[in-house]
C-alpha cells in the first residue's frame, strides 16, 4: 500500500495523464459554450416552426469561421493544434454516448408490459429513485466507460491474438453503444418491477423532451427543473457537442477537402436524390405500410435530420430512428473489420525519416511510384468517407475519430450534404405529395 500511493501519485503527474485532464476539462468547457450558442439558435427556429436542429448550423458556422479566420490570420490552425484538437478528440470519441439515448427511446414505441426480473438487481435502483435524474446519469456513464475499457481490453489482449476469429466476434459484440444499451434496457425493466410503473413512464421520465432547448424553454415556464430533464436529455449535450466538434475536423483536414469538396457534394446530391425515391419504392414493394415505407426515405442520414424530413412526410418516426440507429450501429461493430479486409489505410501515422543514398534515377522512380500509390490511397479514403457519412452518418464518423481515420472530414461533409438534401427535398411539397403517392401504391 506504502508503493500503491507513491506510484498513483506519479502516474497522474505523467505528461500523457495530465494531457487527458487537460482534454477532458477544454471538453466539459466546450460543451458548456456550445450551449450558449446553440440554444438560442434552436428556440429561434422552433419559435419560426422551423425543422433544423441548431447543431448542424453551428457546426457549419464553425468550421466556415475557423476557416476565414485562418485565411486572414494563420494562429487559427496553431492555436487549434495546441488547444483544442485533444479535446476535439476526447468529445469525437465519446460522442457515440449520445447515440444510447435514441436507441433505448425505442423500448417505450414497441414494449407495453414488464416481465420478471431478478429482485436484487435492482435493490439499489429502488433506493436511489429519488434522485431518479441523476442516479440514472451515473449509471449509463458508468456503463459507458466500463464498455469501453472492455473493448480496450479485448483489443490489447496478447492471449486472444491466438484466436483470431473469437478476438473479432468479441471486439464486434463488445460494441460501447449496444452494450450500454443493453445494460440501459435492463436497468429500465428493473425500474418497473421496483417502482411499479411502466415501461413508457420509465423511458418518457429518462428523456422528456425532444431537445434540450424544449427543456429550458419549459424551465423557465414553471421554474422546475426536475420535471422537464432527465439523464438522456443531458445526453443532448454530448450530441450536440460532438456534432461540433466535427466542424473541427473538417477544419483539420481544410486541404484535403478542398481537393475533393465539388466531387463529394456533387456525389450525395445525386444519391440523395435517388435513393429518397428508390428506398420508398422498394419498401413499399416487400409489403410494407405507407408510413412505414416513408421512413426508408431518411434511413440514412443522422436523427436530427430525420426527424423533419419525417414531419413533412408523415413518416414512421420509431422505424426512422431504428434504421438510422442500426445502420450507424452496423458500420461501428464492423467497420474495423471491412476496412482491414477492403485494405484502407485510413489511420493517421507519423512517418519515420528513412536515410538512403539510391541514385537520382532509382529515387524518381521510387518518387512516382510513391505518388501513384498515395493518389490511389487518397482516392480509397475518399471514398470510404463519403460511404461512411451516407450510410452510417453521425455514428459512423463518431467511430472514425475512434479510429484517428484520415476519413473524417470527409464523412462529415458527406453527412451533412447527404441529410440536408434528404431534408430540403421533403420540405418542397410536390416531391414530398410524390413520396406520400409512392407510399400508397
Amino acid at each position: 500500500m506504502k508503493g500503491f500511493v507513491p506510484q498513483l501519485c506519479k502516474s497522474a503527474q505523467a505528461p500523457a495523464t495530465s494531457k487527458r485532464y487537460r482534454d477532458f476539462g477544454i471538453g466539459v468547457l466546450v460543451i458548456v459554450l456550445n450551449q450558449t450558442i446553440v440554444l438560442p439558435i434552436q428556440m429561434t427556429l422552433d419559435k419560426r416552426d422551423t425543422d433544423i436542429p441548431a447543431s448542424i448550423l453551428v457546426m457549419v458556422f464553425v468550421f466556415l469561421s475557423m476557416a476565414i479566420g485562418n485565411r486572414i490570420h494563420g494562429g487559427v490552425a496553431r492555436f487549434y493544434k495546441a488547444h483544442l484538437q485533444g479535446p476535439t478528440d476526447f468529445l469525437g470519441r465519446h460522442m457515440s454516448l449520445g447515440f444510447v439515448t435514441p436507441f433505448v427511446m425505442l423500448n417505450r414505441d414497441h414494449i407495453s408490459k414488464a416481465v420478471d426480473v431478478p429482485r436484487i438487481a435492482g435493490a439499489f435502483v429502488y433506493l436511489a429513485t429519488g434522485m431518479e435524474m441523476l442516479f440514472d446519469a451515473m449509471y449509463f456513464t458508468l456503463v459507458w466507460t466500463c464498455s469501453l475499457q472492455l473493448l480496450r481490453s479485448l483489443k490489447a489482449s496478447s492471449g486472444l491474438l491466438r484466436f483470431p476469429r473469437l478476438r473479432l466476434a468479441l471486439t464486434i459484440f463488445a460494441n460501447p453503444v449496444l452494450l450500454t444499451s443493453g445494460f440501459g434496457t435492463v436497468y429500465f425493466w428493473i425500474k418497473t418491477f421496483f417502482a411499479n410503473i411502466t415501461i413508457d413512464q420509465v423511458v418518457s421520465n429518462f428523456r422528456r423532451h425532444r431537445t434540450f432547448a424544449e427543456a429550458v424553454i419549459h424551465i423557465a415556464e414553471d421554474h422546475d427543473p426536475r420535471a422537464h430533464i432527465g439523464a438522456g436529455d443531458l445526453s443532448c449535450l454530448i450530441l450536440d457537442a460532438g456534432i461540433l466538434c466535427l466542424g473541427m475536423k473538417m477544419f483539420e483536414y481544410r486541404h484535403e477537402l478542398a481537393s475533393s469538396f465539388y466531387s463529394i457534394v456533387s456525389t450525395c446530391a445525386i444519391i440523395a436524390t435517388t435513393c429518397i425515391f428508390a428506398n420508398v419504392v422498394i419498401a413499399r414493394r416487400i409489403g410494407l405500410e405507407s408510413d412505414e415505407a416513408l421512413a426508408f426515405a431518411a434511413k440514412s442520414v443522422t436523427i436530427a435530420l430525420g426527424v423533419p424530413a419525417m414531419q413533412k412526410v408523415g413518416g414512421s418516426m420509431t422505424l426512422m430512428s431504428a434504421l438510422c440507429i442500426f445502420s450507424g450501429m452496423l458500420f461501428q461493430m464492423s467497420g474495423d473489420y471491412l476496412f482491414k479486409i477492403l485494405r484502407i489505410n485510413d489511420r493517421n501515422v507519423r512517418k519515420q525519416p528513412r536515410g538512403g543514398s539510391g541514385s537520382d534515377t532509382e529515387k524518381g522512380s521510387r518518387g512516382r511510384s510513391g505518388e501513384d500509390d498515395k493518389s490511389g490511397e487518397e482516392a480509397k479514403i475518399v471514398a470510404a468517407g463519403v460511404t461512411v457519412g451516407i450510410n452510417a452518418a453521425a455514428m459512423g464518423t463518431a467511430h472514425l475519430i475512434e479510429r484517428d481515420s484520415k476519413a473524417i472530414a470527409y464523412s462529415a461533409l458527406s453527412m451533412t450534404i447527404f441529410g440536408g438534401t434528404t431534408v430540403a427535398l421533403t420540405a418542397v411539397p410536390g416531391v414530398s405529395y410524390l413520396l406520400v403517392y409512392l407510399a400508397s401504391r
